[in-house]
């Protein structure tokens, strides 16, 4: 009787892991498929979101100050600049974040995967300072800085350190003026000297990847 017994829970046994396993298998992947789908779309979602956010960030600035055209330049890799020029022959920068008045150009897609060691008299005063101003008439600029003010049809440009809570360079944030009229009060740097680093508190979560 037990033979027979054992006989038919192989048979039902075999019935089962037949029939049942595949579906089993098919069930459990398209249940981790949904959810992975599901965390795909989610992190897609809060990627745009936060996208929004800077910008939105960024235009206040802009039309707080009157500026022409506020950005935001980040490091490769979630890079910090520790010193120069060793740890910045091959370190690149590229502009992740642009807000600009009506009628100025946009210029975040001319300005991507530059070598840091173009600027580097540049990145090195913004190491030891909170923020640095160049003018279209100054005679002793950097020659990639002087070509970017001139494409972008700059009369003033003033950087700006964005720094992580252990106050590492991670970026730096751009305020430019095309008309010689306009510029920056003492105020108005000490302002854009404090959004510089909250603005570093959100964008470090996002570095540009490479």
């Amino acid at each position: 009787m037990w033979e027979g017994i054992f006989a038919v829970t192989r048979i039902l046994t075999a019935i089962i892991t037949g029939v049942l396993g595949p579906f089993l298998i098919w069930w459990v992947k398209e249940r981790y498929q949904d959810e992975e789908d599901e965390n795909i779309k989610k992190s897609i979602n809060e990627e745009v979101q936060f996208a929004q956010e800077i910008q939105d960030e960024l235009e206040s600035i802009r039309k707080e100050i009157e500026g022409d055209r506020v950005w935001i330049a980040q490091f490769h890799n979630g890079g910090k600049i520790l010193n120069l020029p060793r740890e910045a022959s091959m370190k690149r920068i590229s502009v992740t974040h642009e807000a600009t008045a009506s009628g100025v150009s946009k210029e975040r897609r001319k300005l991507n995967d530059i070598l840091v060691s173009f600027f580097s008299e540049t990145i090195n005063i913004l190491l030891r300072e909170e923020h640095v101003c160049f003018h279209s008439k100054d005679e002793n600029l950097e020659p990639e800085i002087r070509l970017i003010i001139r494409e972008r049809a700059n009369e003033k440009m003033h950087l700006f350190a964005m720094r992580d809570i252990d106050g590492e360079l991670i970026g730096i944030m751009g305020v430019d003026f095309v008309s010689g009229e306009k510029g920056l009060t003492d105020q108005e740097v000490q302002y854009l000297t404090v959004k510089a680093n909250l603005l570093a508190g959100y964008v470090i979560h996002g570095q540009v990847e490479n």
